[in-house]
């Protein structure tokens, strides 16, 4: 499993299973209802693309820094509204 399509699925919470889909490469969510993102996600060592466009993100867990700057090599559909990183802000 390497790439998983979940946009506009009116999903509230992220799916936790996902991040044990240590293989997974692309991760859709666009589109739906997530307001934010688990510490858990940075177990999730092949993520290269991941879109969330159109959710309702306010708060994201500082080790998602970690991941964007040590793996995820194209973030994109990235649209935040009065998100909290700790330890930034």
């Amino acid at each position: 499993l390497n790439f998983v399509n979940l946009k506009n699925n009116k999903i509230v919470n992220f799916p936790m299973g996902l991040c044990f889909a240590t293989n997974l490469r692309t991760l859709n969510l666009c589109d739906n209802e997530v307001s934010q993102l688990p510490n858990e996600i940075s177990m999730m060592s092949q993520l290269k693309k991941l879109h969330l466009k159109g959710n309702r993100l306010v708060y994201i867990p500082d080790n998602i820094v970690n991941l964007t700057i040590g793996r995820v090599r194209t973030l994109i559909c990235f649209i935040l509204l009065n998100v909290r990183f700790r330890g930034f802000i």
